[in-house]
């Protein structure tokens, strides 16, 4: 009995997941909602506008909702939903499109890491909380990315190693009093002035590291990084990693990874990758204990979303997992359960038409595929300049499980969970003919990408 409610509800979600605005047999809103400007004439959005999107269930806002701007197209909020209540992370942006504000929301508080943007794109202010109250480093910048202020507070009412700054970077001496927190909730006094020049790499009398950390190419010849490249840097308290660091490209210069530690370990939200051109993020998820934990966002470097999925507490996708085309339709979606696809999932063209009807069985296989050709005209290729047209770039040494690596010619190359990620001819380094694989989390493949000439050509059969 309970196997026939489950399959009748994923039947149900399948169902509502191709249609939009739909209600049930007793009248709860199910799966992907629009609402239009003409459904809400008196917030002032054009009749076509969009002023909000997402997906219920059984009447309760779930997964990821997007807000927009007054013109009815630009996004001014997108955050996940939980029960009907925000949780979670959340993006704010400015009318013209750029990122306004990163942070993460759950029971009625910020949690994880904060951090605001100015219109040009620079950082202005960043604060990690825990349990509802900053904790650990603090830091607001000018316009020019110069740091303005900085001090470190602990959620039992301490401060440490606090300053502030001129617009050129110059020390400064004053001691009136200022917020450790955006919004004035915490009252806090600059410590007297201090040389800051004595704060990086420093030990204390019993050896253990505290304060601001840089590690550059020089204290690390193995990685690979110019000597006066940065590697990584952060804060230790007490010799173990706190609050955000930042691990660079093998230029020391491009971040790769940007992450909240607490007592050592990776706990919470981080940042992947930015993209030079936009200074958008490539990924956004949090980390506990080794694994994905809540939401899981990758972006194009043009800022609309490539992949969208939940994860449990263990680890693994739960409810929709959404991949996305560049222009911002999705591309492939399919209902997870414990990790595994489940029932009928769809592939789309780059223009919204489906493309193929896939139907997984209760262990993730695939059952059986139908095919349709596009019924509009596909809209045009992705332009060649842009990265996501492109394969991917490969950073560090090429794991070719001792094969040797051609620079110009065949290679096999695999992912840190020993899968076979690129195959094909090499040109410089990079893939020019040949076939790239993606994977979830637990290593089911889910997509094939086929390139030629350098460029993307189409997807391949899985």
């Amino acid at each position: 009995m309970r196997l026939l409610v489950l399959s009748l509800l994923l039947l149900s979600l399948n169902c509502f997941a191709q249609e939009i605005n739909q209600t049930d047999a007793t009248g709860r809103k199910q799966g992907n909602w629009i609402y239009y400007g003409k459904d809400r004439p008196e917030l002032g959005y054009p009749a076509d506008g969009k002023v909000e999107e997402g997906t219920y269930v059984n009447d309760r806002k779930e997964g990821i909702w997007t807000k927009y701007h007054a013109d009815g197209k630009t996004p001014k909020i997108i955050g996940e939903y939980g029960n009907n209540r925000p949780m979670k992370q959340y993006r704010k942006f400015y009318e013209n499109g750029q990122l306004k504000e990163i942070g993460c929301f759950e029971k009625n508080q910020n949690c994880d890491s904060l951090k605001r943007f100015y219109e040009n794109g620079q950082l202005e202010y960043e604060a990690y909380y825990a349990g509802g109250h900053i904790s650990g480093r603090v830091n607001e910048y000018y316009p020019n990315g110069t740091l303005k202020f900085t001090c470190v507070y602990s959620g039992s009412g301490g401060i440490s190693d606090s300053y502030s700054f001129t617009e050129t970077g110059i020390p400064s001496h004053t001691t009136s009093g200022r917020s450790c927190k955006w919004g004035d909730e915490y009252v806090i006094s600059y410590m007297p002035y201090s040389d800051t020049t004595k704060t990086i790499n420093q030990t204390d009398k019993l050896g253990r590291k505290q304060g601001h950390w840089i590690y550059y190419g020089k204290d690390r010849p193995e990685s690979g990084i110019p000597a006066d490249g940065k590697v990584e840097e952060g804060y230790y308290v007490d010799d173990r990693k706190e609050g955000e660091w930042i691990k660079y490209l093998d230029d020391g210069k491009t971040p790769k990874v940007k992450g909240i530690y607490e007592n050592g370990r990776p706990k919470g939200q981080y940042v992947k990758g930015i993209y030079p051109s936009s200074l958008q993020p490539m990924e956004l998820s949090n980390f506990v204990s080794n694994h994905y934990v809540d939401s899981l966002i990758r972006f194009y470097s043009n800022g609309n979303r490539e992949y969208a999925a939940f994860y449990d507490s263990l680890g693994k996708e739960q409810g929709w997992v959404r991949f996305y085309h560049i222009n911002g339709e999705k591309e492939f979606e399919y209902l997870a359960i414990n990790g595994l696809p489940t029932g009928t999932a769809y592939r789309f063209y780059v223009n919204g038409d489906t493309n193929e009807i896939i139907t997984y069985n209760t262990e993730g296989q695939i059952n059986s595929t139908i095919h349709r050709e596009p019924t509009r005209v596909l809209n045009p290729p992705i332009a060649p300049t842009d990265p996501s047209n492109r394969p991917p770039k490969i950073y560090g040494a090429p794991n070719t499980k001792a094969a040797t690596w051609k620079q110009n010619g065949y290679n096999k190359v695999f992912n840190e969970g020993d899968e076979i990620w690129q195959d094909g001819i090499f040109k410089d380094g990079s893939l020019y003919d040949g076939k790239v694989y993606y994977y979830d989390r637990d290593g089911i493949l889910l997509k094939v990408k086929i390139f030629k000439s350098g460029l993307y050509h189409s997807d391949g059969q899985l």
